[in-house]
């Protein structure tokens, strides 16, 4: 029998190092493809929980402000007003103090030439606080309130047309206020511990 010359080629497939080479780059590829497919899937994930999470806070059921403890020289806020002011005082970020931020009343941000409620951050205690005007000042004062959130509910604890003043004196943790209702003689209000009362 004769043997097979030596110059014979054989035809070969590819040699088992190059197999190797093509099945770990394969591999290589898979993962990477998986793992960068993983990544866009926990980004896509976080901006679900992000907007469920932010369509939760929008269904919080609003709650009435309290306004049964209110220092009042006068009406400022009407009842209509009042449901509309606390979805806004709820979700507010506003930190400018000096002169507040604008809302319209349906919580939209809204302009110096056009607004429903000014949000002024007023620091009176531990306890959130905004001072809240409803239109724009005149030569006597602002109509103004002092809202407080207390135990998850905000409180309407004083309401005036006048200006209000901080005073560096506190009772049971919150800043003695002095209002000077326009025309009238200066009211110092102080906190008998759920409230604002006129200081005897």
């Amino acid at each position: 029998m004769r043997r097979p010359s030596s110059n014979t080629r054989r035809a070969v497939g590819p040699s088992e190092p190059a197999r190797i080479a093509c099945l770990i780059f394969g591999v290589l590829f898979a993962v990477i493809f998986l793992i960068g497919d993983g990544g866009d899937g926990a980004e896509a994930q976080q901006k679900k929980k992000r907007k469920a999470k932010e369509r939760q806070s929008e269904r919080v059921e609003a709650r009435p402000i309290e306004v049964g403890d209110v220092w009042r020289e006068t009406e400022v806020f009407t009842a209509e007003q009042l449901a509309k002011l606390e979805p806004i005082l709820r979700n507010s970020r506003c930190s400018n103090a000096k002169v507040g931020c604008t809302y319209l009343d349906n919580g939209r941000p809204g302009s110096e030439g056009r607004f429903s409620f000014r949000l002024i951050p007023w620091t009176i205690s531990r306890h959130r606080a905004f001072l809240v005007r409803n239109d724009r000042c005149g030569a006597g004062g602002c109509d103004q309130g002092l809202f407080v959130r207390i135990d998850g509910r905000w409180h309407l604890v004083a309401e005036m047309f006048g200006m209000l003043e901080r005073q560096g004196s506190t009772t049971h943790g919150f800043n003695d206020l002095v209002v000077h209702p326009r025309g009238q003689a200066p009211v110092r209000l102080v906190w008998d511990g759920r409230s604002y009362r006129e200081a005897r």
